[in-house]
């Protein structure tokens, strides 16, 4: 979170991937998405979206996610 927090997104993608290899979750993936949305590797972004939705259980979360998606697929 810290290097989300600290625009450091090359060391946050990286860390992210660790985590989600040990215990993948939504939040993981959505900050995942984050880190890649900051770099502008869009594709990459979505993708981690997706994964954040499929694994929420909160639908405001959800809702959210499919604007992101909807905003980086322009």
């Amino acid at each position: 979170m810290f290097s989300l927090q600290s625009r450091q997104f090359d060391k946050a993608i990286e860390r992210f991937k660790t985590v989600i290899e040990l215990k993948p979750d939504a939040e993981s993936y959505f900050y995942l998405a984050t880190g890649y949305e900051n770099i502008g590797m869009k594709s990459d972004a979505v993708a981690a979206f997706k994964q954040s939705k499929q694994l929420a259980a909160d639908p405001s979360l959800s809702q959210f996610i499919d604007r992101k998606i909807e905003e980086l697929s322009k």
